[in-house]
């Protein structure tokens, strides 16, 4: 199956997400804790934040998993991609942030190919108190986070299969101090308390031999807000 990165984006995981596959015990999702406090740290990517049009408050911190598939279809093989964002601000206003938590010594990596990995609870909580011990900002990434409404799809958004059966769509950017564009859309089709899941699109867009290399991918994803 031919894949298609969204216009959007310039393309991902360059930089937005982490490369360490995981695996775990499917678990119950968590309930959605109270927002977390918008003042600023040092621990996390500043970014620049954009909304369009109506959507949930995604004020928390999340635990994002990206179950790529390598052969293409969502029967094909899973490689678990992960990254915590922060979302603080107001409601109508509100400021994303890609935070630097390593992975937690709980959690084992296992093969780069495998099952989606869905996080237990016990894993969620060991992600939380990561996420409150993070380190300073990386040095090497700008990041950017949209997050818009069905109804105001861009046009290139509005035919993509991917998001045909999607209630809000939300894109991640990075670009490296190694000039690698990064980006993914995240076409949200479950919405639950301290839960999202969809499909995605991704793809990277960097230099190679004086030539722009483009590589593109897709597949599901699942979002958890991590317990206070």
């Amino acid at each position: 199956m031919k894949k298609t990165v969204s216009l959007h984006v310039a393309a991902l995981v360059a930089g937005a997400l982490s490369t360490v596959p995981l695996a775990g015990c499917k678990a119950s999702k968590p309930s959605a804790p109270p927002p977390v406090s918008a003042a600023a740290d040092d621990s996390h990517v500043a970014g620049t934040t954009q909304t369009i049009g109506a959507v949930p408050d995604l004020r928390g911190t999340w635990l994002l998993i990206s179950h790529l598939e390598i052969d293409g279809t969502p029967s094909s093989r899973i490689n678990n991609q992960w990254g915590v964002y922060r979302i603080t601000g107001t409601d109508a206003e509100p400021q994303a942030a890609k935070l630097n938590v390593p992975l937690p010594d709980e959690i084992k990596p296992i093969a780069i190919v495998g099952e989606p990995w869905h996080p237990s609870d016990a894993q969620l909580r060991a992600f939380s108190i990561a996420a409150g011990k993070a380190p300073g900002p990386s040095k090497d990434a700008a990041f950017a986070f949209h997050l818009i409404a069905r109804d105001h799809y861009p046009p290139g958004h509005q035919q993509a299969l991917a998001g045909a059966n999607s209630l809000f769509l939300f894109d991640i950017l990075v670009r490296s101090k190694k000039n690698t564009i990064g980006g993914a859309t995240y076409y949200t089709e479950k919405v639950e308390p301290g839960f999202l899941s969809g499909r995605f699109t991704a793809g990277s867009v960097t230099a190679a031999y004086g030539a722009p290399l483009v590589l593109g991918f897709g597949g599901a994803f699942s979002m958890y807000r991590l317990p206070e």
